[in-house]
């Protein structure tokens, strides 16, 4: 055992050695310094330090002392081979005075009677790699003292090495850095060097020159077509003789014809391996070979070739910096020979440019046409232009500059999208050019532009589909050429982008307000929910005790009042379930049947006061006009539709202050022209008001939205939207300020539901069932226990899964009846485990979730019934008699 200054002149060692490991961060530097300190702190042999590759496979000797060149230089362990292998696997270290019995042992590196003492080196938990210690002499371990130290050590080393990695990692991202830099400037002085309109020779061989500092090549070359299959040298550099002029087949069977066709460089290891390689300059010396095509306007004008001789010498990112490099000297090409249409488009492409700037800021489709057209009228001079937009197959004016500016003047069939020269540019989505109009028979005259001699049609197009067009006139025969269809088409392209840009940011904004309505409308369901969960557990209480004083003798007086306490408790589950509706966690269809004609007089004499008293009080009058159309009985919720009607009616009249007419109209609709594409009822309430702008349209339904300050709530159009969602309709709004407003509200004309007009048959007597219940709310419990006993039942109560789990491990029931909602275990997993135990058990599920439990869903997990809160008495003994037959049979 060490003393303790002993053991503190370890650590200090330790230390030491640690800090001089750490101070380098060069990797041969840190690895001598480890096995030196390892030598130091174990007298070892033999010592190797075992790194893993970056692909996590094999460990490789990267620093050892004892071991013979022959040993170094042998194949790589895979991880999980040999005792090192093993090590680096499982993160253990290994510590052995005999390798003879150790399966895992391979004769490599250390002899069979050493002591071997092999530890990872870990930091992180992550396995950098293995240090491995053996004494050839064997025999024996290494002492306690050494293991704890050499442990210690080699987490040091461990960071050391990874602190190496690290910046060694960080090194080579800042090279890569530096070249990404060196690139993007070079592109960019090349960019600007093609944009100089200097000579093309001098241009060319300046990119060549600037390709030697990315691209470490021999030779390389750029080759023109001057016909269909042969290109011409152009340029050259490095090349031992003057090939200027030499030709190449580029044509079916060749190389290039391949890169031609792929339209992406390609990279050839060695071309001499290479079967029907043609001959290329210096064509004995070239080994290595990049081929780059040069494609302007996605077609192939010739081609960028980089030679080495040496085979291979190119990487992935040669080609990437070769068909960089490839682009630009196709863009300088273009330019020298688009040099003359350059000059003459200088000015329009700056105009260009600025209509571009502008289209991009617009949002709105009206200003940005009408600035389309006055750019190309006042820049450009032309007679008159026209930009319309194709609606339901006509040509809707948007824009006139020119003789003729009001868009009512132009309206007429010329410009029409099935005949005329407009009509042929909707059809085929191509450019027409018409130097002289009275040769044409597809052109029609205009009665306003009697002088047009020539019309220029371009279509304002985006991913095939024609969204308008651009129509320009002009009083000169033979006025347009090529530069102008070029401009224009350019002008239409851009017109195109701008508009799909207004459609998709209004799209974007519509989903951006439905994802906020929806999104608003779950937090109000989740938060109904759970209100109605506690509210439905509350009057479970309330009214099961009550029915279960109702069930004992009393004086009539106080049997009247808990007749009203038992009406109050009933009617709020009701509005509990209309809560549940509105937030749409009520998973049932409302199936009873409504007259909507019927529904819509019981509103209007609800509301009458507001309608017809209280602004007849004030000399106001509102005038109420019905158009009833006959509308068949279909399944629905009556009192929430009868609240719509009344919501609608009520905002109407709010919106009419000073009066006006209230419009209600029903119409029946086919399901071939209802947009619910089934037989509907359409519900139209109008009024004569104030009317509401876009803005305020786009929130109305929106929960505690109001424009009636203090007075609103803001949930009467949110109840609404809710209501029409339930029965899975759809409710749309029409309004203009000082223009009143129109709801429209389709609902589904569902058949509904048969009625069980039965009369309540008292359930047969059943023989006393062992029912345990399971409910974690003290006042459901109580008030559930004591009316199964009043039914004559046997029951055990439980607050939790787990203590009914405890009572049906010790005792037999026929029934459960178990909450759904409960801390720990869920209702769920009670039945499915209660099966497990006892698959003839029954089992009913009692929710204050109501509805939104369906029924099918219930089965499918195990629930023979469910019971929603509150429950009346004899609706808990027809299940439990129901329940009690089905097991009988």
């Amino acid at each position: 055992m060490q003393s303790l200054d002993q053991q503190a002149h370890s650590l200090a060692t330790i230390l030491d050695l640690s800090r001089l490991v750490c101070s380098s961060l060069d990797l041969d530097v840190v690895l001598d310094r480890i096995i030196d300190a390892v030598h130091d702190l174990s007298g070892a042999d033999l010592i190797s330090i075992m790194l893993v590759d970056e692909q996590g496979e094999y460990l490789h000797i990267v620093g050892s002392r004892g071991l013979a060149p022959e040993q170094v230089a042998a194949p790589a362990f895979r991880v999980g081979e040999g005792v090192a292998g093993w090590v680096a696997q499982h993160g253990v270290p290994v510590h052995s005075a005999d390798l003879s019995g150790d399966k895992r042992y391979v004769p490599v590196y250390t002899p069979q009677a050493a002591t071997l003492f092999a530890l990872p080196l870990r930091v992180r938990e992550r396995t950098l790699g293995v240090l491995n210690l053996a004494r050839v002499a064997g025999g024996a371990l290494f002492s306690s003292e050494i293991v704890q130290m050499v442990e210690i050590f080699a987490s040091h080393a461990a960071i050391a090495i990874d602190n190496v990695s690290a910046a060694t990692a960080l090194k080579r991202m800042v090279v890569q850095e530096q070249q990404s830099r060196a690139l993007s400037r070079t592109l960019s002085q090349l960019a600007a060097a093609c944009n100089a309109l200097v000579g093309q020779e001098i241009l060319l061989d300046f990119i060549l020159e600037q390709l030697a500092r990315f691209i470490a090549y021999d030779s390389s070359g750029v080759f023109l077509f001057h016909d269909n299959h042969y290109a011409r040298m152009v340029a050259g550099h490095g090349f031992r003789q003057a090939r200027a002029g030499v030709v190449l087949y580029m044509g079916p069977g060749s190389i290039m014809w391949e890169v031609c066709r792929q339209h992406q460089a390609l990279c050839l290891p060695d071309v001499q391996e290479v079967a029907g390689w043609q001959e290329v300059p210096d064509s004995e010396l070239v080994r290595a070979w990049i081929g780059a095509p040069l494609v302007v306007n996605d077609v192939v004008i010739g081609m960028l070739t980089i030679d080495k001789w040496s085979p291979a010498a190119f990487g992935d990112a040669d080609v990437q910096v070769a068909q960089l490099f490839a682009d630009h000297v196709a863009v300088a090409i273009n330019n020298q020979r688009l040099l003359r249409d350059a000059q003459i488009r200088a000015s329009q492409l700056q105009l260009l440019h600025q209509l571009s700037v502008r289209l991009g800021t617009m949002r709105e489709v009206r200003p940005l046409l009408d600035e389309v057209a006055r750019l190309l009228h006042t820049a450009f001079g032309y007679y008159q232009i026209l930009v319309g937009t194709l609606d339901e197959g006509e040509i809707v004016p948007h824009a006139a500059y020119g003789t003729v500016n009001a868009l009512s003047d132009l309206a007429v069939q010329p410009y029409g999208a099935e005949r005329g020269l407009t009509g042929y540019v909707v059809r085929t989505g191509e450019t027409v050019l018409v130097n002289d109009v009275s040769r044409d028979a597809r052109y029609i005259a205009h009665p306003q532009l009697a002088a047009t001699a020539a019309e220029l049609v371009a279509p304002i197009q985006r991913n095939g589909r024609v969204l308008g067009v651009i129509v320009i006139d002009s009083e000169q025969t033979g006025a347009f050429g090529q530069h102008d269809v070029s401009l224009v088409e350019s002008i239409a392209a851009q017109t195109a982008l701008a508009l799909d840009h207004i459609s998709h940011d209004e799209e974007l904004r519509r989903t951006e307000e439905r994802l906020a309505h929806s999104e608003r409308l779950r937090a109000l369901g989740e938060l109904a929910s759970g209100v109605a969960h506690d509210f439905n557990n509350l009057l479970a209480s309330i009214l099961g005790h009550t029915q279960l004083l109702l069930g004992q003798p009393h004086a009539p007086r106080l049997v009247e009042e808990l007749r009203v306490i038992e009406r109050a408790a009933l009617d709020g589950a009701a509005s509990v379930r209309r809560l549940q509706g509105f937030a749409q966690t009520n998973r049932s269809l409302p199936a009873e049947p409504v007259d909507l004609g019927e529904i819509i007089v019981e509103s209007l004499a609800i509301t009458r006061p507001r309608w017809r008293d209280g602004p007849q009080s004030r000399g106001v009058a509102i005038r109420v006009d019905r158009d009833l159309g006959a509308i068949p009985p279909f399944g629905g919720d009556g009192p929430a539709l009868r609240d719509l009607v009344t919501n609608l009616v009520l905002n109407a009249i709010d919106a009419m202050p000073g009066g006006g007419t209230l419009r209600l109209r029903t119409l029946c609709l086919e399901a071939t022209v209802s947009p619910l594409g089934q037989p509907t009822a359409l519900l139209e309430v109008s009024d004569t008001g104030m009317g509401m702008s876009t803005e305020v349209q786009d929130h109305i339904f929106d929960p505690f939205f109001t424009t009636k300050g203090p007075q609103g709530t803001g949930m009467g159009l949110a109840m609404v939207y809710g209501i029409v969602q339930r029965h899975q309709g759809l409710i749309s709004v029409a309004s203009e300020p000082g223009s009143g407003t129109s709801f429209s509200i389709y609902l589904p004309a569902r058949p509904p539901a048969l009625s069980a007009a039965k009369p309540e048959i008292e359930p047969p007597a059943t023989e006393a069932l062992r029912i345990l219940v399971v409910e974690d709310d003290e006042a459901v419990r109580r008030v559930l226990v004591r009316q199964i006993r009043r039914l004559g039942h046997s029951v055990a109560e439980a607050v939790s899964g787990e203590v009914a789990m405890e009572a049906l491990a010790s005792a037999s029931f026929d029934l459960i009846c178990t909450d759904l909602g409960m801390p720990g275990m869920s209702g769920w997993e009670l039945i499915n485990r209660a099966r497990k135990l006892d698959d003839t058990i029954r089992t009913v599920l009692v929710t204050g979730w109501g509805e939104q439990i369906d029924p099918d869903e219930a089965r499918a997990r195990g629930a023979d019934a469910v019971i929603a809160k509150p429950f009346d008495t004899q609706h808990l003994q027809q299940v439990i008699a129901g329940l009690s037959m089905q097991s009988r049979r």
